[in-house]
């Protein structure tokens, strides 16, 4: 198929966007006057995806948590060896995550980028599973797990989760626990790959010193120009009532000083739009009530009541949409309710427009910046293609919300009736 060219008038770069033969999009930025070129393959499976239809199959299985993780660590494994070192040997960094929503696979380098990308590609479509190579994997994945259960941060966010959701998978972690990975084996692992791992349920996404044609060409070359007609596993919608599990939660460990976390759960998203919406006008709102440049920020910070890592995390989705907020703190119950009070006077009060213009013209500036690195990029357009969003569209999308607009959907995803609420603290 013929790439398609498209110039961004705002950032000047130019996107090539196509399709291989096998059905796997490709979304190329060439940068002619970068000496590396970065590639990352993402898939629509995250750690979420537990319960699907295998195709040619009526009755939907499950698969226990931390299954799309455990997976990610065997894909590197082959009968020849680790394709980590393979990388490793011509130069090149790889690297692989995995998320509630996706699990993506990338490597960067100066040279070889051909024979990086077919191993790339050996790597996502063609698994090796053994019920040994399995077996030496629970206690790698065990010692992650713990290292995970000792950082406070990390039990207050899985806190939020638990306390927010009922009955979403979002709730369990992502690496699963040490009782659910032990339910796993190879043939488990190897109907997982055939139900997620097909070409059509994935997109590649290059950018630096690369060739856009070339690209397709070389996995026209090692995938086939024969078309893979199979389509991602049908997964079955959560029934996932409003209300929040628990109001709050308290963690008892060996810290210096207390954590608050607060999570709002908001509506699933109904597409792409609505769920970009959704986030950013979550986050200009708390820019504008919260942020480093916020009177209230400035408040807080020189009473004491938080530190640098006072933040917030927005993901919308689908099946499911949540805000984070919180940090260090030496009073919980003291940020929380001033917090409370500043989100219910700024979505019920009015905000004049220069605020949310400066907010805006910040987006607008975390959006050009993000080009300034090609992994950043590649990821930035994968996330975009699995939401079916234009990138070249989002800074007018941004500037277009008005403050109506972003009042009403952030209502909609800080709604105080929908708050779960979990404080880690020093041991009594």
């Amino acid at each position: 198929m013929p790439l398609h060219e498209r110039k961004d008038p705002l950032s000047r770069e130019t996107l090539f966007t196509g399709r291989a033969a096998c059905g796997l999009t490709v979304q190329a930025v060439p940068r002619a006057a970068f000496s590396r070129g970065c590639a990352q393959l993402t898939l629509d499976y995250g750690a979420v995806d537990r319960r699907f239809t295998p195709r040619g199959s009526s009755r939907a299985v499950s698969v226990p948590a931390g299954t799309a993780h455990f997976l990610e660590h065997k894909m590197f494994e082959k009968e020849r060896g680790d394709l980590f070192d393979e990388f490793s040997s011509i130069g090149a960094s790889a690297n692989a995550m995995t998320g509630h929503l996706t699990t993506s696979y990338t490597f960067s380098t100066a040279d070889h980028f051909q024979e990086c990308l077919d191993t790339l590609l050996e790597l996502v479509f063609e698994p090796h599973f053994t019920d040994a190579l399995v077996e030496k994997e629970f206690g790698i994945i065990d010692e992650e797990i713990r290292g995970y259960d000792d950082s406070a941060g990390w039990r207050a966010y899985r806190g939020v989760l638990e306390g927010l959701y009922r009955r979403h998978p979002v709730r369990d972690d992502i690496a699963g626990t040490s009782e659910t990975i032990r339910r796993l084996d190879a043939a488990m692992l190897r109907a997982v790959h055939d139900a997620f791992y097909v070409p059509a349920n994935a997109v590649l996404c290059v950018a630096g010193a690369v060739d856009p044609a070339e690209v397709v060409a070389r996995v026209d070359e090692r995938m086939g120009r024969a078309p893979d007609r199979r389509r991602r596993a049908a997964t079955p919608a959560v029934e996932e009532p409003d209300a929040v599990r628990r109001r709050s939660a308290r963690i008892e460990m060996p810290i210096a000083m207390p954590i608050l976390y607060m999570g709002f759960k908001g509506p699933p998203a109904r597409s792409g739009l609505h769920g970009f919406r959704l986030e950013t006008s979550a986050s200009m709102m708390l820019d504008l009530l919260l942020g480093e440049t916020s009177e209230l920020h400035e408040e807080f910070y020189a009473e004491g009541l938080i530190g640098d890592d006072f933040s917030w995390h927005v993901q919308s989705d689908r099946s499911m949409s949540y805000v984070l907020v919180g940090g260090q703190t030496p009073d919980p119950r003291e940020l929380e309710r001033r917090t409370l009070a500043a989100l219910d006077g700024g979505l019920s009060g009015r905000r004049t427009s220069p605020d949310v213009e400066r907010v805006q013209r910040r987006v607008l500036g975390d959006h050009v910046r993000l080009l300034d690195s090609m992994e950043a990029l590649c990821g930035h357009l994968a996330d975009c293609h699995r939401s079916r969003l234009d990138p070249f569209a989002l800074p007018d999308l941004v500037a277009d919300m008005s403050t109506t607009l972003i009042r009403k959907h952030a209502r909609e995803m800080l709604d105080p009736q929908r708050v779960s609420r979990v404080t880690v603290t020093p041991p009594r």
